[in-house]
C-alpha cells in the first residue's frame, strides 16, 4: 500500500500577508530650484573693456567726421545710416563685454545691419550705373554685394 502524504487544508483568512516582506521606499531627494547665477562665467579683463571703448570712441568719431566734414567727398544718408548702426553696434558690444556675454547675437541689430549696409550697396551700385568711370565688372561686383546682402535679410527676417 502507498501512504500518500497528509496535505493540510488552510483557510483563507480576512488578513493576507504579503509573500515577502515590505520595505519602504528610500526618499526620493527633493528636486532643487535651478541655482540662479549669482556672477557671469566671464569676466572681461580691464584691457578688453578699454579696447572696446576705444572702439566706440573711434566708431563715433568717424561718424562724427563724416557728418561734418563730409569725409573728403559726398556724403549720403547710406553712410551715415551705415556709420550710425557701427557705433550703436560698438557700444552693444561693450555693454556685452560689461555683462559678461561677448559674443552673443542680437537679431534686431542683425536685421539692422542688413538693411544698412544693402541701402548702402544699392546707392554705390546706382551711382557706378551713370559714372563711365566704372567698368562692367565693376557694376557686377557692385550687384553682387546687393545679392549677398538682400539673402542675409531674407534669412533673418
Amino acid at each position: 500500500m502507498t501512504t500518500e502524504p497528509a496535505v493540510r487544508v488552510v483557510a483563507p483568512s480576512t488578513t493576507t500577508a504579503s509573500p515577502t516582506p515590505t520595505r519602504k521606499a528610500p526618499a526620493r531627494p527633493k528636486p532643487t530650484a535651478t541655482p540662479k547665477p549669482t556672477a557671469s562665467r566671464y569676466r572681461a579683463t580691464p584691457a578688453e573693456i578699454y579696447a572696446a571703448e576705444v572702439a566706440v570712441k573711434k566708431a563715433q568719431y568717424d561718424l562724427d567726421y563724416l557728418r561734418y566734414n563730409g569725409g573728403g567727398g559726398p556724403t549720403t544718408d547710406e553712410q551715415v545710416a551705415v556709420l550710425t548702426y557701427e557705433v550703436d553696434r560698438k557700444k552693444q558690444d561693450l555693454a556685452d563685454l560689461k555683462a559678461g556675454t561677448p559674443g552673443i547675437r542680437h537679431h534686431k541689430l542683425d536685421i539692422r545691419e542688413a538693411r544698412v549696409y544693402l541701402a548702402l550697396a544699392q546707392a554705390r551700385f546706382e551711382w557706378a550705373l551713370n559714372d563711365p568711370s566704372y567698368t562692367d565688372l565693376d557694376r557686377d561686383q557692385l550687384y553682387a554685394i546687393i545679392l549677398q546682402w538682400t539673402e542675409r535679410l531674407q534669412e533673418l527676417q
